[in-house]
């Protein structure tokens, strides 16, 4: 795989890359993750993000 840099040309070809990069390494964390504590996650993260990051009113 290509390394990207500041001045790497952004194509389709190296966007995709990138993201299945993104993609493979979230599944590799979410298999090594003990379940007890992906458990703990919220729920409701996605929707509530702003909440958890910034402490804003849960939607």
């Amino acid at each position: 795989m290509q390394r990207m840099t500041p001045t790497t040309p952004k194509t389709q070809e190296n966007q995709q890359s990138t993201v299945d990069f993104l993609l493979e390494m979230a599944d590799r964390i979410a298999k090594e993750a003990p379940v007890a504590e992906l458990e703990q996650l919220p729920k409701d993260g996605g929707e509530n993000l702003d909440h958890y990051l910034y402490g804003a009113p849960k939607q």
